[in-house]
């Protein structure tokens, strides 16, 4: 395991969609959501080494399309000074989350809702970002033994896990 003394910041800011999205992840699902069991996130680690800094954000949706991550890189470089370069957006692609592909039913609703989801996780980012302060880091590689090859029933899958953690530094 390797240590180094560094500037790191996190967020996390709630994405959940309005009541009445469409759920994607299974083509059954014909009616709009009646209800939130769990709000959606995202969170965002923002890391600065020397003069080299970035932003991982992980957001709880099925997927984002390549012009909203852009609009969002564009975002926290306006506010940040970030090339977009340093900006990574991904999704964890939670089956329990509003449609990302044919957002909604109605049209005007999803614009609107996916302009405030832009901001939120713009927002996210930009606040991580805001809230470095010095941290100590570690590395290290794991194992696990859990999942199946779907694809190809009895093949192998990976089981390395590669695994960073950060904490506040003692002062």
């Amino acid at each position: 395991m390797t240590q180094s003394l560094f500037k790191a910041g996190i967020s996390e800011a709630v994405i959940t969609p309005p009541i009445g999205a469409y759920l994607g992840g299974f083509a059954s699902r014909v009616n709009p959501c009646i209800g939130i069991h769990d709000e959606l996130k995202a969170k965002a680690l923002a890391m600065e080494l020397g003069r080299e800094s970035a932003v991982i954000v992980s957001c709880d949706l099925l997927g984002l399309e390549y012009e909203t991550v852009k609009a969002i890189r564009e975002i926290v470089k306006a506010k940040t000074g970030l090339a977009e370069d340093r900006i990574l957006v991904a999704a964890t692609h939670t089956h329990s989350g509003p449609d990302m592909v044919m957002p909604f039913a109605e049209e005007e609703a999803d614009k609107g809702w996916m302009e405030v989801l832009k901001l939120q996780i713009a927002g996210c980012a930009i606040s991580a970002y805001n809230h470095r302060r010095e941290a100590l880091a570690a590395s290290g590689l794991g194992q696990v033994n859990i999942g199946f090859n779907r694809r190809r029933e009895g093949e192998l899958t990976d089981p390395q896990l590669g695994l960073l953690r950060v904490d506040k530094a003692f002062m």
